[in-house]
């Protein structure tokens, strides 16, 4: 267990509500250190009574979680010389880059197994990892301003497995999911509402205090209702979670190419991919 959250989140309990505000610069990036932190927090909140209910949101303006952290990625496979260069480590090619989306996978059996009420409030924008962060909530909760919500997977080379389909769908319904998923389509914050990816829009000033308003409305009534209800509405899918790990992070080595790697030096450049359809 970590026992030092604050690289990556300050933690507080106000009025039987838990609160976890992202705080790792520059945009939340998700690194294995970071996953495992909040595995952590939510495995002892789970067992807290004290605690009904979590709101998790960002500290840092403009932005709940960017994904995965992308220097992690590009150097998760390699070592660096005498020369201090980065080189592919061919001997465990790809296992290091295995290993962040598998934690990436426990993230989500951990956090979509969560049983207490869970709201994502999104004060900035949420793509890729930081998306699929926000998707593991009861509800998604948004500030009405300048950001965007997208799951573009596909657009950097990568694929969607199946559970994380399946949670998407669960908001999206399958009409939208095509927009969501095959295209990965960058949505503003009332597109994002329309398409279902989030449940409300509500001015930045106001977003905290709606978001704890809407929170005790679900906390007015039994603990166990809500929890058993949720449960048996998750149960498919978090048993496809948990049995699926192993297959879908050996299907991840499929997309670690030369195209993967072009899209993580695009995104840190911020530039547009060259991709290479060789």
């Amino acid at each position: 267990m970590i026992q030092n959250y604050s690289e990556f989140f300050t933690s507080e309990i106000v009025d039987s509500i838990g609160f976890i505000r992202l705080c790792r610069e520059p945009q939340n990036d998700l690194t294995i250190e970071m996953m495992e932190a909040l595995i952590d927090i939510h495995n002892v909140w789970s067992g807290d009574a004290k605690i009904r209910g979590v709101i998790i949101t960002s500290s840092i303006p403009g932005f709940f979680s960017s994904g995965l952290d992308i220097d992690s990625l590009l150097k998760a496979d390699s070592f660096v010389n005498d020369h201090g260069e980065h080189n592919v480590n061919h001997g465990v090619i790809n296992e290091g880059k295995s290993a962040i989306f598998a934690k990436l996978f426990d993230m989500a059996i951990a956090l979509y197994g969560f049983s207490k009420p869970h709201i994502s409030m999104l004060n900035g924008h949420a793509i890729a990892g930081g998306a699929i962060l926000a998707a593991l909530s009861d509800f998604r909760l948004m500030a009405n301003g300048p950001y965007r919500v997208s799951f573009p997977e596909t657009k950097i080379a990568l694929g969607l497995p199946l559970p994380f389909l399946k949670i998407i769908e669960e908001f999206t319904g399958s009409a939208n999911l095509r927009k969501v998923a095959l295209l990965g389509e960058s949505f503003k914050s009332k597109q994002a509402l329309e398409v279902g990816i989030v449940d409300y829009l509500f001015d930045e000033e106001d977003l905290e205090r709606k978001t704890v308003r809407f929170m005790n409305n679900i906390l007015k009534y039994p603990d166990k209702s809500f929890r058993i209800t949720k449960m048996e509405m998750r149960k498919n899918t978090l048993v496809l979670l948990q049995e699926s790990k192993t297959n879908v992070v050996a299907m991840f080595k499929n997309f670690f190419d030369r195209n993967f790697t072009e899209a993580l030096h695009a995104a840190k450049e911020k530039r547009r991919p060259r991709f290479d359809f060789n």
